[in-house]
């Protein structure tokens, strides 16, 4: 009898961990830039700050004025969202290099996936317009995480950041998403719950047509990156260079965090310990 109830306890206990160990459900966030929580204008001046605005707030590592909200279908189309219709999420604030760069972060939790629409073919009205952006996925100081860096002539790179310093960078597997043809694209960071590595990649939005529901392609692989202990609880996204009286190249829309939260080290130690006791006590 004594040796049943041991047995059962030693099951019990390995249960106990095996729910530690296992991932929660993910808390998803979403935020399309159009009306809902934003005022949107077709006049970026008249359009709310994205800092302050549906929890946003300031750029943990670049700061700056921040991004607006804008829907313009028309003379300044290019700055219209996906779809045109929906919102484009940020433009029309001076975005340029160290202090001018501007960018905003969000709170999230338990998420492995990141996801943004952007674009790089931007500008005013029908004039093209060089833009560089970043996307980050990691903690809420910006210093330990990953980072995709991309730009209209297709350079860029994925960065690992350690300390707020680039541990290894790699360059972009593919440049695709500059190609003319392509307007809104979905680019996603991935941290597999598993352990691989994480990596980044890019699909085309056929600007907005049943996005995100379904991509107009498959996704095409931007790399892997360098691993990293860190905690996945904030997104960035930041504009980089500024064009013309000020106004961001690079626009965002439909930011979009899931999936379940990355299992931590300590809690799968602890499953394979209560699983070796288990064996033992049951020889």
């Amino acid at each position: 009898m004594k040796r049943i109830f041991t047995i059962n306890l030693n099951i019990a206990v390995v249960g106990l961990l095996v729910a530690m160990a296992q991932p929660a459900a993910g808390v998803d966030f979403i935020d399309s830039f159009n009306a809902s929580g934003h005022t949107v204008d077709a006049n970026p001046a008249n359009s709310t700050k994205m800092v302050g605005t549906n929890g946003w707030v300031a750029h943990p590592t670049l700061g700056g004025i921040s991004h607006r909200a804008t829907n313009d279908n028309g003379s300044q189309g290019r700055r219209s969202g996906l779809g045109a219709s929906t919102g484009a999420g940020n433009s029309q604030e001076g975005c340029g290099s160290g202090a001018s760069a501007c960018g905003e972060a969000h709170p999230v939790s338990d998420v492995n996936v990141l996801s943004v629409a952007t674009r790089v073919n931007g500008g005013q009205g029908s004039e093209q317009a060089n833009g560089e952006g970043q996307l980050f996925f990691g903690d809420a100081a910006g210093l330990n995480g990953y980072r995709v860096t991309f730009a209209t002539y297709g350079a860029g790179s994925l960065d690992t950041l350690v300390g707020g310093a680039v541990q290894t960078a790699s360059a972009l597997a593919d440049t695709g998403f500059q190609a003319a043809g392509v307007q809104w694209f979905d680019l996603q960071i991935v941290v597999p719950i598993d352990g691989q590595p994480a990596y980044a990649q890019w699909a085309d939005a056929n600007d907005g047509i049943n996005y995100p529901t379904t991509a107009s392609s498959a996704y095409t692989s931007l790399g892997t990156f360098d691993s990293v202990a860190s905690d996945f609880d904030s997104v960035s996204i930041a504009s980089t260079q500024n064009f013309g009286g000020g106004q961001a190249s690079i626009h965002f829309d439909n930011v979009v965090a899931t999936g379940v939260a990355i299992p931590e080290p300590a809690s799968l130690a602890l499953l394979g310990l209560g699983g070796l006791m288990m064996l033992r006590r049951r020889h």
